[in-house]
């Protein structure tokens, strides 16, 4: 599966989750990827979340290219980078798995915080 942004750039990815969670001040939607790490730069991936043109339409999509699922004005880079996870649990005959996967988690301005860039943006409110 691959994430796709608008400057048609693409990140697979092994899974995704939309949740809402408290972070700046104010509870919002948000939704976190999961990437193999293989063939991913930290920087490359950031450089992209940082452009709020970029990440303002999201499409998933499958394998054949089919989208699954779209998410708009998920606009604020709230996470991007490396981290361990559990691939396999520890057995009475195996130790714990672990492998190193890129994370980045994408946020939803408020209501209240698209409103006051709408009126900055009208030149009624500076910044």
């Amino acid at each position: 599966m691959k994430v796709n942004f608008l400057n048609e750039r693409s990140i697979p990815y092994d899974m995704a989750v939309e949740t809402e969670e408290y972070y700046n001040g104010s509870n919002r939607r948000t939704i976190t990827f999961d990437c193999p790490a293989e063939g991913l730069s930290v920087d490359d991936v950031s450089a992209i979340l940082s452009s709020e043109d970029n990440v303002k339409h999201l499409r998933l999509v499958d394998d054949e290219g089919v989208t699954q699922t779209t998410y708009d004005d998920y606009v604020l880079k709230m996470e991007c980078g490396f981290v361990t996870k559990e691939v396999a649990p520890e057995t009475s005959e195996s130790p714990a798995q672990y492998a190193e996967i890129l994370r980045f988690k994408l946020g939803k301005p408020t209501y209240r915080e698209r409103q006051m860039a709408q009126l900055v943006k009208q030149g009624l409110l500076s910044q």
